[in-house]
């Protein structure tokens, strides 16, 4: 079994496990099959919502590494905005909203144009 298969198996078993279904968790499986899709394993969060909160809980699992979280509204010592991960080049983006995910996709790639910065965007 290869990496990805791998992947897509604990994905299985989540669900399996999980007998108490969380509120968001057919979009982090979604969201989960189209990063191991693209062969992601590092990527900046948008949105540090409720849905943000529980796919923190599965990237351990499948060795996601968060290189940063931004959010329109938030701004903390954690909490970045968007301006702020474009211009430290972080080009991969996972929204984590199931609500606001084509505003905010659309948000991120008008600012990623006006800076002239080439990203990708993962939504559900």
């Amino acid at each position: 079994m290869n990496e990805f298969h791998r992947k897509q198996h604990l994905c299985r078993i989540y669900s399996i496990r999980n007998k108490e279904v969380k509120k968001h968790t057919l979009a982090i499986k979604i969201l989960i099959n189209k990063i191991l899709k693209k062969g992601w394993s590092d990527f900046t969060i948008f949105g540090a919502g409720e849905l943000y909160e529980e796919f923190l809980s599965y990237t351990k699992d499948y060795n996601f590494k968060v290189n940063m979280v931004i959010d329109s509204n938030k701004n903390s010592n954690k909490i970045f905005n968007p301006t702020y991960a474009l211009k430290n080049r972080e080009n991969r983006f996972v929204i984590a909203s199931s609500s606001f995910y084509p505003q905010m996709k659309k948000d991120i790639l008008e600012l990623a144009k006006k800076m002239q910065k080439n990203i990708e965007v993962i939504t559900i």
